[in-house]
């Protein structure tokens, strides 16, 4: 396996996966969600990446549940990153992503608010496409305080924090050998069964 890619905030050496807290309220345009601040962590963290050279842009996709995320993120990344081919970048909603796989996936959750609604982001089975499409790792950036209101979320968020701190996983075996937690769900994975 490879390790994941540089130049992303990942917890500890050779831990693919990692919740980024943007902290910024969504935004409502016309129908749909967005976040602009959120976008904006996106940005850096795309510039961090970038920067280390280990991936191109081809290699690296932006997924969201919110089509206003989607136009908001695809607007401003070409004055973001000056001097990149941003076309290679893409940017899509999580239904428009289904079947596709890249090096690095960072998935923008947009949901950010007081009463803790969450939207599109309960529905777990969507968001399995998104969670299981990253071949080197995965970085989620949203609001964990919006996140656990839901409790596969908030599974996933325990998951993450096991996995910075360097807790053991647990280390089941199943009929057919190890546990694979990347394609395991959050209420899964927290337990290793499936």
């Amino acid at each position: 396996e490879r390790p994941p890619p540089a130049g992303a905030p990942w917890p500890l050496d050779g831990v693919p996966v990692a919740f980024v807290e943007a902290g910024c309220e969504e935004e409502m345009e016309g129908d749909s969600k967005m976040n602009s601040g959120e976008a904006g962590v996106i940005m850096q963290l795309l510039r961090a990446v970038l920067a280390r050279g280990e991936l191109e842009l081809r290699e690296v996709g932006v997924v969201t549940p919110y089509v206003a995320q989607v136009r908001h993120l695809r607007r401003i990344v070409k004055g973001e990153l000056p001097g990149v081919n941003t076309d290679a970048l893409e940017i899509a909603s999580v239904d428009n992503f289904q079947g596709r796989e890249k090096e690095l996936i960072v998935f923008s959750a947009v949901r950010s608010n007081r009463s803790g609604a969450v939207g599109f982001l309960a529905d777990w089975r969507r968001l399995n496409v998104m969670l299981t499409r990253a071949r080197r790792g995965l970085v989620v950036c949203g609001s964990a305080q919006t996140l656990r209101a839901d409790p596969h979320w908030s599974q996933w968020l325990d998951f993450c924090g096991r996995l910075a701190s360097g807790q053991p996983l647990p280390q089941e075996q199943s009929d057919s050998g190890p546990v694979d937690l990347r394609s395991s769900s959050p209420s899964t994975a927290s337990s290793g069964r499936r």
